[in-house]
């Protein structure tokens, strides 16, 4: 198939891109700009702030499927909270008006289990959605407009709800990244609160696969893409230590935020996508530990 990935540049996107070439796809990688390192056999550089010339470069494009990872993603600075992610929004508008004359079969739109509302429970695909905060808002409104845009030209549509993703590459404000951030400076971890918080992380590969399994099928509808085992910051800490050689640091700070804890029902993923498999999570995180050293 031809596969136009949009974010091709980006920490998730460039993992997407990768797989699909390496299974014999022809990937058309969309990128705002050149990135050192990333190689693909068609590179579109594009803005897709950008309305008029997204117009011009994407009107001619043909693809069977559409994956749309681009976006500004949560946590990617300390400033988060200042972000302007209603850029989202545009690019997700200006994206889907540029491949409109030639409109791909299916859509893969990537999006964020941060669009779910705040409990305790396991959560599946029929959880109550209601986003708190700006980025959490702008994904399920790209959900919705990419919705709207499918129904009007009869295109499949699938939406990948991503829990919190790590490996290399990674330079958002989250744990892992910060955590071997701060490793490799030789400086203490900081640690809001008591470290029980718990998340089900998923490794970026393990993302990739489990979003080219999902274009290869075309399957129509919303999954959450996550492992079903969820860890404490604790856990997570405790294992950085054992690997790195000089060990960590902890600095210890009162808690900012109300605990949440996320736990993910996997069942539908699995029977919409096979047995899952997942790398074993110390592996993970010795890769991202060797990619940050």
């Amino acid at each position: 198939m031809t596969i136009l990935v949009t974010g091709a540049g980006g920490f998730v996107g460039s993992a997407i891109a990768r797989e699909l070439t390496d299974r014999g796809h022809i990937v058309i990688a969309l990128m705002r700009q050149k990135v050192s390192g990333l190689s693909f056999p068609q590179i579109i550089l594009q803005d897709l702030q950008d309305t008029a010339a997204t117009a011009h470069r994407l009107n001619d494009i043909r693809c069977d499927v559409l994956v749309h990872a681009a976006a500004r993603m949560a946590g990617v600075s300390r400033d988060a909270q200042q972000a302007d992610y209603s850029l989202n929004e545009n690019i997700t508008r200006n994206l889907l008006a540029g491949v409109s004359r030639h409109p791909p079969s299916f859509v893969l739109c990537v999006s964020s289990i941060d669009v779910y509302a705040p409990t305790d429970d396991s959560i599946d695909e029929t959880a109550h959605v209601a986003p708190a905060g700006d980025y959490a808002i702008s994904k399920l409104t790209t959900e919705k407009m990419c919705q709207v845009w499918a129904d009007a030209q009869n295109v499949g549509l699938g939406i990948a709800r991503l829990t919190q993703i790590f490996g290399p590459g990674d330079r958002t404000g989250k744990l892992i990244p910060m955590a071997l951030a701060a490793i490799r400076a030789g400086h203490p971890i900081k640690l809001f609160g008591d470290g029980e918080d718990r998340r089900d992380y998923l490794f970026v590969q393990d993302a990739a696969r489990l979003v080219a399994d999902w274009t290869e099928r075309l399957v129509v509808g919303k999954l959450n893409l996550a492992t079903g085992e969820s860890r404490s910051i604790n856990e997570i800490l405790e294992l950085l230590g054992g690997i790195s050689p000089t060990g960590i640091r902890i600095e210890r700070h009162p808690r900012q935020k109300p605990r949440r804890n996320y736990q993910f029902n996997t069942t539908e993923l699995s029977n919409t996508l096979g047995p899952l498999s997942f790398t074993p999570f110390s592996t993970a995180l010795r890769m991202a530990y060797d990619s940050a050293s």
